[in-house]
């Protein structure tokens, strides 16, 4: 074998070792700049994913760095979509995890047999404040297939409206036997409550109402001129109120004083001038 011959060989040797870099590269490079939910996008993810994964380190360290910094971009965009339904967030898996949340309405079978569950364990007073069937697809090449945690744990966000109304908030689960666990939040921030599952089915938000305190009621005679307690049940009005007269011995007397100075001052006055 010639030189010439050794040199094909090796350039022939190296290319092949170089093939899944390069198909990978070629696989991210032709995903879009942004992706979005459509099945077409999310499998032409999968497969440029699936390529980068199937690299060994040496291999990925070959790899274009920009390729590597828009495949890893995209993914936590995906994952952003396939990690959210109906208001309901999962955490801790994989970007291809698709989470489907189905909302169960109040008067469904599977709300009231809830409702009635939360009152006999937690007492009376309390609501339902959003309630889920959840459940997780995994995104494949042949398409979307149940996914189990299987020992894994993840955790749920679900936004309630009006969550800062309530307080005592729980979170009940009804198992796969029909049974019924209770799980604490770990953060209740705003109108979203998180927790961690181990399981998926269906979950309700439970919460007892926060009733206001109700205004003190004023004693008698702690009212001032205008119909408002005053501080330390003393009247803080200016004016009179109809049928108090306190203030007009008062004012007699000294129009009284008045009258006897003015009768004084003009007889003095008379008798100078009959002097003079």
């Amino acid at each position: 074998m010639t030189k010439l011959d050794q040199l094909k060989a090796a350039e022939a040797a190296l290319a092949q070792l170089l093939k899944p870099v390069q198909d990978a590269e070629k696989l991210i490079d032709e995903l879009p700049a942004a992706i979005s939910g459509s099945e077409a996008d999310q499998l032409a993810l999968l497969k440029a994913s699936t390529a980068f994964d199937k690299l060994s380190d040496q291999e990925k360290a070959e790899l274009d760095q920009k390729l590597q910094e828009k495949l890893l971009s995209l993914r936590e965009e995906a994952a952003k979509i396939n990690h959210t339904s109906n208001g309901v967030q999962i955490g801790n898996l994989p970007w291809n995890i698709v989470l489907i949340a189905t909302p169960i309405s109040k008067g469904e079978d599977d709300y009231e047999a809830m409702r009635k569950e939360a009152e006999n364990k937690l007492g009376a007073g309390r609501s339902i404040l959003g309630m889920y069937d959840l459940s997780l697809q995994e995104l494949t090449e042949s398409g979307l297939v149940e996914y189990r945690l299987d020992g894994k744990t993840a955790q749920i966000t679900i936004t309630v409206p009006d969550l800062t109304k309530y307080k005592n908030i729980k979170i009940i689960h009804q198992l796969a036997d029909g049974s019924y666990e209770y799980i604490e939040p770990t953060k209740i921030e705003g109108n979203k409550v998180t927790f961690i599952v181990e399981s998926l089915s269906k979950y309700a938000v439970v919460g007892q109402l926060i009733e206001a305190e109700p205004e003190p009621t004023p004693l008698p005679g702690d009212e001032n001129k205008n119909g408002k307690p005053s501080a330390g049940g003393k009247q803080t009005g200016t004016g009179s109120a109809t049928g108090d007269h306190s203030a007009v011995p008062t004012t007699a007397a000294l129009l009284l004083i008045a009258l006897c100075a003015c009768g004084y001052l003009y007889s003095r006055k008379r008798r100078e001038e009959n002097g003079l």
